[in-house]
C-alpha cells in the first residue's frame, strides 16, 4: 500500500507537468486520506472502517520515520 500511495504523489507530477513534487498540488495527508477514509467512502464502508474510531475495525502501522529506507531523499 505505501508503493501505491508514494505512486499518487509521483504520478500527480506527471499529470500537472510538475517536474518533481510538489506539495501545493497534492500532500502526503491527503494521500493517507485518500487510501483510508476515501477509499472506504467509494467502497461505501465509511461506517466500518476507514478512521481510528470507536466501534470500527481497524489494522494499525507503525513506522518508524528514522529508518533509513522511510528517509525521502533530499531533493536539490
Amino acid at each position: 500500500m505505501l508503493a501505491t500511495m508514494r505512486a499518487a504523489l509521483l504520478i500527480q507530477g506527471a499529470v500537472w507537468g510538475i517536474p518533481r513534487y510538489e506539495p501545493d498540488y497534492l500532500t502526503a495527508d491527503d494521500v493517507l486520506e485518500m487510501a483510508t477514509i476515501e477509499a472506504a467512502r467509494v467502497l461505501r464502508w465509511d461506517d466500518r472502517i476507514g478512521s481510528l474510531e470507536p466501534g470500527k475495525a481497524a489494522d494499525v502501522t507503525v513506522l518508524d520515520g528514522d529508518a533509513p529506507h522511510l528517509v525521502p531523499p533530499r531533493i536539490s
